[in-house]
């Protein structure tokens, strides 16, 4: 082969190596998307570890303490009853029904029933204890209170039923049917990239160094943006006031960072691998010839 065609051969190897390496990074931008902003189990995990139930447990509790003040019930009340009927498992377990209806579509409101009931039967004992007389009225008024608290609670625990959240995921439903093919559609490419590389070459070390280009190349585009985001603490700099939403959205942004810093590792040992292989072959042929 004259040195004309060698040379178009290797440009057109290098620009092959180029597009594998930019889909290599898409499908592992796809695949991290895929494992954590559209898995609901992730997203529940993220809400319990990010110490939000805990946060809205307290936001709750001051919520509750200043409605009660406002109806003259002691916030020493209050002390038991997030001690025993609203506790933090409780607020867990109605976060995790929410990410479920979130992604599954089911816009239902949480029933409340059993806590509107518990919340009764605590104002009823505590009102007894003050000596109030238990008439028509003031179960009336005793129902009121544990309905406005009810509302306060499904307020607190509803976030990922709210209206932005809901309207987030209506468009990403949309464009799923896209968002499969467009991975199928990748793996296809680089399939035929690596296909075409490998026609162009009978020796091993010769093809085998494009596929390095390339996986070397999508190693550095996943690793560069996330590694330095990491660094420069991005999560945490959001500027969000609220405390369970701080740490969720936070918690959210370094586990997707992090996700694209495993799958460019991932693409780092197959670097690896395949500069193993092409070592391998070229001392085969050294010996051959």
């Amino acid at each position: 082969m004259n040195k004309g065609k060698k040379r178009f051969r290797s440009v057109i190897c290098t620009v092959l190596a180029f597009l594998l390496a930019l889909a290599l990074t898409l499908i592992g931008v796809l695949c991290v998307t895929k494992v954590t902003l559209l898995n609901a189990g992730y997203v529940s995990r993220l809400s319990e570890t990010s110490g939000y139930s805990k946060a809205i447990w307290q936001e709750l509790k001051d919520e509750f303490v200043s409605y009660g003040s406002a109806c003259n019930v002691d916030a020493d009340f209050f002390d038991g009853v997030f001690e025993t009927v609203v506790t933090e498992e409780m607020i867990n377990d109605h976060t995790e029904e929410s990410i479920r209806d979130l992604y599954n579509g089911n816009e239902t409101e949480t029933d409340l029933s059993e806590l509107n009931s518990k919340l009764f039967d605590a104002l009823t004992v505590y009102a007894e204890e003050k000596g109030f007389i238990l008439d028509n009225n003031l179960k009336d008024n005793l129902q009121n209170m544990s309905n406005e608290m009810c509302d306060i609670f499904r307020a607190y625990t509803s976030m990922y039923k709210s209206s932005y959240f809901k309207n987030a995921f209506n468009i990403m439903r949309r464009y799923m049917p896209l968002f499969k093919w467009a991975l199928i559609g990748l793996a296809i490419f680089a399939l035929l990239s690596l296909v075409e590389i490998r026609m162009f070459f009978a020796k091993a070390k010769n093809y085998l160094r494009y596929y390095i280009y390339a996986t070397s190349g999508a190693t550095l585009m996943l690793a560069v943006g996330p590694a330095i985001a990491l660094i420069m603490k991005l999560g945490s700099r959001i500027n969000v006031e609220n405390a369970s939403l701080y740490g969720v959205a936070s918690g959210f942004i370094n586990g997707i960072l992090t996700a694209l810093l495993i799958a460019a590792a991932v693409a780092a040992a197959v670097t690896v691998l395949l500069i193993i292989l092409r070592s391998v072959a070229v001392k085969k042929e050294n010996k051959t010839e």
